[in-house]
């Protein structure tokens, strides 16, 4: 079972957080709409044909620290789930191609406190740089598709509701 937490809306993206039942690892989709035709950058498994009939992309991002198909979740259960979500995104005649990342994290580089009643032990730091680390990427794609700095967006890139 997954459970999917929402952390960011925007008019174009939003940022979810997926928690498993079966296994506690960092896992996050980003879901884009491009607002525009895939091309066959987007997808080079892709027909042209195919591609010039639909009217949108979705570009949905799972960056996690491991690959899916080797975890205990059931994959396909992960992405109806996901489908799910996109739902309300799409419109009618639209592609919807996902991107699984699966970044190269440098656990060096975390800074280890020697408090371990305030931030845990250094097990527990380094599990939250990696998921730290996991959750920037994810916004990092974000970021670079809409080509903009989520510490610089005004109001207007939110959406209510």
């Amino acid at each position: 079972m997954c459970h999917l937490i929402r952390l960011i809306r925007l008019t174009k993206a939003e940022l979810w957080e997926a928690r498993f039942e079966t296994e506690q690892f960092p896992c996050y989709i980003s879901i884009i709409d491009m607002e525009r035709k895939a091309n066959i950058k987007d997808n080079p498994l892709a027909q042209e044909s195919d591609l010039e009939e639909r009217d949108n992309y979705i570009s949905i991002n799972v960056v996690s620290d491991r690959d899916l198909k080797t975890t205990k979740i059931n994959f396909e259960d992960f992405i109806s789930e996901v489908d799910s979500l996109v739902e309300h995104m799409m419109l009618s005649n639209c592609h919807i191609f996902y991107n699984f990342v699966v970044p190269n994290i440098d656990t060096s580089k975390a800074k280890i406190y020697d408090d371990e009643e305030l931030y845990g032990d250094r097990e527990e730091q380094i599990a939250d740089y990696v998921n730290d680390s996991i959750k920037n990427e994810a916004i990092a794609l974000i970021e670079g598709k809409l080509n903009l700095s989520t510490n610089k967006i005004s109001e207007t890139y939110f959406c209510q509701g």
